[in-house]
């Protein structure tokens, strides 16, 4: 979810920080909050004002390469602006099961917007 839909849901005690992760009171359901998610509904049109969407899916799994470092200073050697440049790189995929992706539009202020049911795009 974006942020800011992160921040309101804690404001009403819905969501708490449980060391570096931030979880659900209800269940403890792990959240990911970041400026990653746009706040876009599930066609990709934006949300009324005032609102965002959030979603859910089944767990993540990330999956992670093997490390690649140059092997030496030659490797690291950008020899069109003589600069010594050493990058560390691994590659990464997320995933999650498809069968269960749902989304909900919410409000993001006291005034409230009216909310689609569950799951709803339009």
């Amino acid at each position: 979810m974006p942020v800011a839909a992160a921040v309101v849901a804690s404001a009403y005690g819905l969501l708490e920080a449980n060391g570096a992760a931030l979880r659900t009171v209800a269940m403890g359901t792990p959240v990911v909050a970041g400026t990653g998610y746009t706040g876009t509904g599930p066609g990709g049109d934006a949300p009324p004002e005032g609102a965002s969407w959030i979603y859910a899916t089944g767990p993540v799994r990330v999956r992670l390469g093997t490390i690649d470092v140059p092997d030496g200073i030659a490797q690291a050697m950008a020899r069109s602006i003589n600069r010594v440049v050493v990058r560390a790189q691994r590659p990464a995929v997320v995933e999650w099961d498809r069968c269960l992706h749902a989304s909900q539009l919410v409000s993001l202020s006291e005034a409230g917007v009216p909310v689609l049911p569950s799951g709803s795009g339009s």
